[in-house]
């Protein structure tokens, strides 16, 4: 059918073909599309081929259509507290343009979008890294990655808008955070009683180590952070310190805008603890962007 993706099956072992459209896939395709397909469930609820409650639904997605992606419909929504986008298909073609959208657009398998197929159904979910590169590519990207991750983001937008406030907020925090990387210069920072004078990266097997150097209150000092993931590829930074905790807490959350976890060990030591979203915020700026993108992607 001509505007919509629509999926062609087998009837059994039999020389028979028919072609697959569900409701979403036809409040997807152009107006006259939908017309037509009204006045088929129209006629079907007048010779009872169908409940009217199920008819009534019908009805009001075809009115109303459905926001779709090159023809393809995504679910956007949220789950304790995590933004969830994917695709589905029982076509392994759907799913090989999907992937090769997010490709072209500069997105990376098992970095920034997964791909699975089990049960005759495959999957693609667009992870939360991968928005916060679109929404980086959609500003510094290739000219052609640009304008297609705009116009996908633009799309996500829509879903997000018709899901809730609740899902827009969760999609909105992190474009900001994909936007914001790179945007700052940390080296000469000045900011509440901050100065960082110097700032160095290396990278170690798994591990990722920023050291700052830095005035904290007319006092200057070396911290070094170390950058860790979990099994589970949660991220996280630490670091040490004997003497000079509040300074050490201070810089973090001057750099970061948020308050690491403190802890104290069995030696004597201080453990200074964040989370993702500290390390999201060191992303932000130009000396270490580049550096924590390819760490987080290895």
């Amino acid at each position: 059918m001509r505007g919509i993706s629509t999926e062609v099956k087998r009837k059994g072992d039999e020389d028979v073909w028919y072609v697959v459209a569900t409701t979403d896939m036809l409040a997807a395709g152009r107006r006259e599309l939908r017309d037509a397909a009204r006045k088929v469930v129209e006629e079907a609820l007048k010779k009872d081929w169908v409940d009217e409650k199920k008819a009534g639904r019908w009805l009001e997605k075809l009115e109303r259509g459905v926001v779709t992606w090159e023809g393809k419909k995504f679910e956007v929504r949220h789950a304790s507290g995590t933004l969830i986008v994917s695709f589905s298909s029982t076509s392994r073609e759907s799913l090989d343009e999907v992937a090769g959208e997010f490709k072209a657009m500069g997105l990376v398998e098992g970095v920034h979008f997964t791909v699975r197929w089990g049960g005759g159904r495959g999957y693609i979910s667009l992870l939360a890294e991968g928005v916060r590169r679109l929404a980086w590519l959609s500003r510094h990207g290739e000219e052609g990655q640009r304008q297609r991750a705009a116009e996908f983001l633009k799309f996500l937008e829509e879903r997000a808008k018709a899901k809730g406030a609740e899902v827009l907020r969760k999609l909105e925090a992190l474009v900001e955070e994909g936007r914001s990387r790179g945007a700052l210069r940390l080296v000469g920072l000045e900011k509440d009683g901050v100065k960082v004078l110097d700032v160095k990266t290396e990278e170690r097997g798994d591990k990722l180590y920023v050291t700052i150097k830095a005035e904290v209150d007319g006092i200057e000092g070396e911290y070094r952070l170390t950058f860790t993931r979990e099994k589970d590829g949660t991220r996280r930074l630490q670091f040490y310190v004997r003497g000079g905790t509040a300074r050490a807490v201070k810089l973090v959350e001057v750099l970061t805008g948020e308050k690491p976890q403190v802890s104290e060990t069995p030696d004597g030591k201080t453990r200074i603890r964040g989370s993702d979203k500290h390390i999201e915020a060191l992303a932000r700026y130009e000396e270490l962007r580049e550096t924590i993108e390819r760490w987080s992607n290895q």
